[in-house]
């Protein structure tokens, strides 16, 4: 049924319909476990966009960076959030980011965190932004820690990055506990995987 409205969207022109039944048919089939059936239809989903309905993007590219994320593509996972915050950054208007988008930011943000925590490549291949996000969350400045919306997850996010530095296996598994009711569903699955990787097979110094 979601494919024939699809197809009769499209045909209409009402390709904003469209994209949102591409994205509750992708929903579905991430639900059955058929998850390259669902990033098929958040490409085509991607590719019907307009441009200037930056809800419905940020909705697609959030849906495929979960694809990604369930199939341990991290990588892609990355790069699909690079490209979502890029999108975000030039919508902006002259009084800055709305607050539903500066959230979208933020949650970016700590995904891409313990994406790169998991992932563990050495610095001198980070991209500069990356670097820039392993630095705001390797110590506790009071100008960021002031103005952030959850000042308790950033330390607790702070000490995740300094406990992967020093290999403390003990202290991530602590702190997965605390922060699973403040992540989530794709964050809690990196972090997840980010500890079950350290307990087995260690940890590279970032």
């Amino acid at each position: 049924k979601q494919w024939y409205q699809r197809r009769v969207a499209i045909t209409a022109g009402k390709q904003d319909l469209a994209v949102k039944l591409c994205v509750e048919l992708a929903s579905i089939l991430m639900e059955m476990g058929h998850i390259p059936d669902a990033e098929a239809h958040l490409r085509r989903a991607s590719q019907l966009l307009n441009p200037g309905n930056i809800s419905l993007q940020v909705i697609v590219l959030r849906e495929l960076c979960s694809c990604k994320i369930y199939t341990k593509d991290y990588l892609g996972a990355v790069e699909t959030l690079d490209t979502l915050v890029s999108l975000v950054n030039l919508s902006k208007s002259p009084s800055g980011i709305n607050p539903y988008l500066r959230n979208v930011v933020e949650d970016c943000e700590v995904t891409t965190l313990l994406l790169l925590l998991l992932i563990g490549m050495p610095r001198v291949h980070l991209k500069p932004q990356h670097q820039l996000i392993l630095d705001k969350y390797s110590s506790v400045p009071m100008d960021v820690l002031s103005t952030c919306p959850d000042p308790e997850r950033f330390l607790m996010l702070v000490d995740v990055t300094m406990a992967t530095k020093q290999k403390d296996v003990k202290l991530l598994k602590e702190l997965q506990n605390s922060l699973y009711p403040k992540l989530n569903r794709s964050q809690n699955e990196v972090f997840v995987e980010h500890v079950r990787q350290a307990s087995s097979i260690g940890m590279v110094l970032l």
